[in-house]
């Protein structure tokens, strides 16, 4: 394996991470929405944003290249 595709797979696995951080923090708040806040509102609102993160990062990534 060359350097530079080390560094490609390198980036890849530190974009996934972040990205799984963000969406685990995003549930995190939904569920405290649900549970604590009685706020089911704010909580679902929160959790239809993790698919369409998902989406746009998908979308706007596709157009970096």
């Amino acid at each position: 394996m060359d350097y530079a595709m080390h560094e490609g797979t390198y980036r890849g696995f530190i974009s996934f991470v972040k990205w799984g951080i963000v969406s685990s923090a995003l549930i995190v708040l939904s569920l405290y929405a649900f549970i604590e806040g009685h706020n089911a509102i704010i909580g679902t609102l929160l959790l239809l944003a993790i698919p369409a993160l998902i989406l746009g990062v998908v979308v706007l990534g596709s157009r970096r290249t």
